[in-house]
């Protein structure tokens, strides 16, 4: 458009509001910067605005959480084109003068439906919406709290935007998180290729998608948590201290010391990572310390203080906090997933940063 006099004069809205925010729209729906002329809405960004409106206001000084789901233009077998009824109001940024909006939907359980015109034409439950894809398998493993939103997403080119209870605004489609607004900045997920990424380095299909999901939870929760998988699992004595391991049990002529975490490793002696229910591997994660284990998944330990010798041969600069010390003194062993209390995960292998996400 830029280079396009005639085009600007004739659509030169698209230039009102933040540059950014354009671009992720064209991303996501390229049809109103594509087209010659195009008379509808740019339907992306107006939702933009409205989630970015709503993360600076309250509700009885509650933050606002709040989501659209942007009918699509794909074949759809499972849902009819909606009907716009008389008197529909635009989803733009207008709605949120009306106090009451902020109650018609939390972007959680319920989604404002936005049709291809750009009309809030209706409230929908996003279980509701979803349940035709229940048994699609996701693309890329999801947070448990977004994981229909993905589901809905599956079909029909659907998009799900949100601004969650943590004023993070994300933006879904093809069941795949695409962009999160996080820390004053849009950033591209690649969601894809980062998880093609992790699982490749675990080697383990089903322990990777567990221990993915588990980190994308903790993320979403804001807990810090650091995720190992050793390479060779004879390598974890030089991580872990020999009290830390799980081997470390009375039985085996090691007492524990009154008052520390060893007098629990009975409970989780000899377990798998993928035979133990999620929300205990999510609980454990939450511990002080990594939760360390082998590519079969069996746990060799938790909230284990990780050993970390002199790291200027990997990491010259200085390193902030002892997660992220502790993270790249592991992953000399094995593969890393770091998750800190601000809602970035890092995958760490050999010393590196490999993506953050």
């Amino acid at each position: 458009m830029i280079v396009d006099n005639t085009r600007v004069e004739q659509r030169f809205e698209l230039f009102r509001g933040l540059a950014e925010d354009r671009y992720v729209s064209a991303y996501i729906d390229g049809a109103p910067y594509a087209e010659p002329v195009w008379n509808g809405p740019d339907r992306v960004e107006d939702a933009i605005e409205v989630l970015r409106t709503s993360s600076l206001s309250t509700y009885e000084n509650r933050r606002i959480s709040t989501g659209a789901l942007l009918f699509g233009k794909s074949p759809d077998p499972c849902h009819a084109l909606p009907i716009t009824p008389p008197g529909a109001l635009r989803y733009s940024a207008a709605l949120t003068s009306i106090r009451s909006f902020y109650r018609l939907c939390d972007g959680l359980q319920t989604m404002a439906l936005v049709d291809q015109n750009g009309f809030l034409v209706e409230i929908v439950d996003v279980d509701q919406w979803a349940q035709p894809f229940s048994g699609i398998r996701l693309p890329v493993p999801s947070s448990a709290r977004y994981q229909t939103h993905s589901r809905a997403t599956l079909c029909g080119g659907h998009v799900c935007m949100i601004l969650t209870p943590n004023g993070e605004m994300k933006i879904i489609a093809d069941g795949v998180q695409v962009f999160r607004f996080w820390d004053g900045r849009w950033r591209l997920t690649d969601a894809q290729r980062k998880y093609d990424l992790w699982a490749s380095a675990i080697g383990n299909l089903e322990l990777a998608e567990r221990l993915f999901g588990a980190a994308l939870n903790l993320a979403e929760d804001r807990r810090g948590g650091l995720l190992v998988v050793l390479d060779n699992p004879a390598t974890a004595r030089k991580l872990v201290s020999s009290t830390d391991l799980l081997s470390s049990l009375p039985d085996r002529g090691q007492d524990p010391v009154v008052g520390t975490k060893d007098q629990l490793h009975y409970l989780l002696h000899q377990k798998r990572v993928l035979d133990i229910p999620t929300a205990v591997l999510e609980t454990i994660a939450r511990i002080d310390g990594g939760i360390v284990l082998d590519q079969d998944s069996h746990l060799l330990a938790f909230g284990a203080i990780l050993r970390h010798h002199e790291l200027s041969d990997l990491h010259p600069e200085n390193i902030e906090g002892g997660r992220t010390t502790a993270a790249i003194a592991a992953s000399r062993f094995g593969s890393v997933l770091k998750i800190s209390e601000d809602g970035l995960i890092s995958f760490f292998q050999r010393g590196k940063c490999i993506w953050d996400m």
